[in-house]
């Protein structure tokens, strides 16, 4: 079992203003949330994260959207 100290549990959010970029371009885009490569490009220089980061922060977010709107309209049945 892997204590509190053990590296491989670490992991480092995005800077609270690099979330916000990504947040406003995600709800400006939220009917088609894949940005071509040079959006990609530009939220990475805006937001001032890597392009890993980036594709990680967007499937993540595509996920977590889809699971919570799946949710609400299963209770609303």
């Amino acid at each position: 079992q892997a204590s509190a100290a053990d590296p491989r549990r670490l992991r480092a959010s995005l800077p609270a203003g690099a979330r916000a970029v990504l947040a406003e371009w995600f709800e400006a885009n939220a009917a088609d949330p894949y940005p071509s490569d040079s959006e990609k490009q530009e939220l990475c220089a805006r937001a001032g994260v890597t392009m890993e980061q980036l594709c990680t922060w967007l499937i993540n977010t595509r996920t977590r959207r889809r699971k919570a709107a799946a949710a609400a309209a299963s209770e609303s049945k």
